[in-house]
């Protein structure tokens, strides 16, 4: 059977200083928590898994070899959790 997946889309809070997405068809706004792991899209049906930190920026772990991938707060990105 064929994996459906839904695709949200994960912005930056300013004022409360973290990522959020909504959850369940845009009925509840979740906050990303440190260490989460989801799979991020990336355009043309990249999609990467990755797993949000933060240290003096949130950024993603992304592979075996633990790539850094920084956020851009001014950026909306489509993950699914």
């Amino acid at each position: 059977m064929r994996e459906i997946k839904t695709w949200t889309e994960m912005e930056y809070n300013g004022y409360l200083k973290y990522w959020e997405y909504y959850w369940a068809e845009g009925t509840r706004l979740c906050k990303v928590l440190l260490g989460e792991s989801f799979k991020i899209h990336l355009g043309n049906g990249l999609e990467i898994p990755c797993q949000i930190e933060f240290g003096k920026d949130w950024y993603m772990i992304i592979g075996p070899n633990k790539t850094k991938f920084y956020l851009n707060p001014r950026e909306t990105y489509q993950i699914v959790i």
